[in-house]
């Protein structure tokens, strides 16, 4: 994920072993037992869940880029 990620976006990833926000990724990592990442796309003044949230499209274009990756290289 973080190679794809450098890939998709230049730069190393950022990561975070736990986010808010996640999902119910508890079900498949804890009760499933499997593996588990998410990603996202975005920058520091998006004003996430607020009224007036917002994305870059070059954020938005890598972000494609980065799960298109992945699909790629983990199928």
């Amino acid at each position: 994920m973080a190679e794809t990620a450098a890939k998709a976006y230049g730069a190393d990833a950022v990561v975070c072993p736990s986010m808010a926000g996640s999902g119910p990724i508890y079900l498949f990592t804890d009760v499933l037992n499997v593996p588990t990442v998410s990603t996202g796309c975005g920058y520091y003044d998006s004003r996430v869940h607020a009224p007036n949230e917002n994305v870059r499209v070059k954020d938005f274009t890598a972000g494609i880029k980065h799960v298109a990756l992945l699909l790629l290289e983990f199928a």
